[in-house]
């Protein structure tokens, strides 16, 4: 911790996204880097992640940073240094019948941009998880070095390297204000006085949008509130890492015995006002999806639910990106809920965006004034997706 005086580089928020950047600058700019935290690390969205880690995307783009960043989460010590909770439990992404040649087409893609995944057929597929139900399932997609990390243990550890390079790390400083002079950054207002800086990077999920606006930009930002169940498992044993687009939902293990999975959404809810538990109701609904493909789970504890606030962009795509009229100004924003497994690659990108370097992988797909241009990043691969967790339970009862 510091106190916040001036800075060439300020980054506002101290979820992983904020972190990694913080961590990939301190490499070039050690003490002029500074980032600015209103809470403390993780505190927002980030703690509440499920943190899977993957690389099966329906476009290039983001599959080449989850490429990329499954890399540094698998050499975390050497990298970065500490521990970010790396587990492989291995990860399947599993469609419906409507996709099985999508998800063909997109394996094939992945593969060829060195992804490690295979499809499986539906025998393998019994074999992989002798408890799923084949119902319904048209494909599936084999990550063997997919899994989940420790979302905290992650941000702390990118903080702490980031400090040892001499970076700087101001908690329970709020920004209140993007000060903007001429077209150009000049620093930000927080809750205890002004910070000088020539670049500020956004990386402040759910709260960008109200910073943004102050300053005259519009992207389109909706927060959202992510909700997910957790599950005493009804026998011992492990499962892998799993997303079923053909139910909804996904998977995770925890622990010994412990499975947390998806629950409904809702949108436009205050990060400053909203509940973080969960109603059983709500739980009992999921539950209800989640059995369809995991019948055993009829027969499982429901323990608990919990719910966080992330930034959302109207095609579900990140922005990763300068902002064109405003100088000094950049936005790593808008990750929609799947930003944790390619944070250390958007890390690397910014960094050498405001280094004037060309970005170690190609961010341009992620500008800010896509949808302004009408050019939102869409996929003739993108798999359907079950409608209940963007629907009201009630309509599911």
């Amino acid at each position: 911790m510091t106190s916040p005086d001036g800075a060439e580089v300020i980054v506002i928020g101290g979820g992983v996204v904020g972190a990694a950047i913080l961590w990939a600058l301190s490499d070039q700019r050690g003490s002029a880097a500074l980032l600015l935290e209103q809470r403390t690390p993780a505190s927002g969205a980030t703690g509440s992640s499920s943190a899977i880690v993957r690389v099966h995307y329906t476009n290039p783009w983001e599959s080449l940073l989850a490429v990329a960043s499954l890399n540094i989460f698998r050499n975390w010590k050497d990298r970065v240094g500490g521990t970010c909770g790396y587990n492989p439990t291995g990860f399947l992404r599993i469609v419906g019948p409507a996709d099985a040649d999508r998800l063909a087409k997109n394996v094939a893609i992945l593969t060829g941009l060195g992804a490690d995944l295979h499809q499986v057929n539906l025998t393998d597929l019994q074999e992989l998880e002798p408890d799923l139900s084949l119902e319904g399932i048209g494909a599936a997609a084999y990550e063997p070095y997919g899994g989940y990390a420790d979302p905290s243990d992650t941000t702390v550890s990118l903080l702490h390297s980031a400090a040892q390079n001499g970076a700087r790390i101001a908690l329970g400083q709020k920004v209140t204000k993007i000060r903007i002079e001429h077209g150009r950054v000049e620093g930000v207002e927080t809750s205890t006085g002004r910070v000088a800086c020539d670049v500020v990077v956004l990386a402040a999920g759910a709260w960008s949008t109200e910073l943004l606006s102050a300053s005259g930009v519009n992207l389109a930002l909706r927060p959202r509130l992510i909700r997910a169940g957790f599950l005493r498992r009804p026998k011992g044993g492990r499962h892998m890492t799993i997303m079923d687009d053909s139910i909804g939902t996904y998977v995770k293990p925890e622990g010994q015995s412990g499975t947390e999975f998806g629950l409904h959404y809702e949108w436009d809810v205050d990060p400053d006002r909203f509940t973080s538990s969960v109603p059983f109701s709500l739980v009992a609904d999921g539950v209800a999806h989640l059995i369809t493909r995991f019948p055993v789970m009829a027969i499982a504890g429901i323990v608990r639910g919990w719910g966080a606030v992330d930034s959302f962009t109207p095609d579900g795509v990140p922005v990763i990106s300068p902002i064109a009229d405003i100088e000094g100004l950049l936005v790593a924003s808008g990750f929609s809920g799947t930003g944790f497994k390619i944070a250390p690659a958007v890390g690397l990108s910014i960094a050498a965006l405001i280094a004037g370097q060309n970005p170690p992988l190609n961010i341009t797909p992620f500008a800010a004034d896509r949808f302004s241009t009408g050019k939102p990043m869409t996929s003739h691969l993108d798999y359907r997706r079950a409608p209940w967790r963007q629907e009201s339970p009630a309509t599911h009862a």
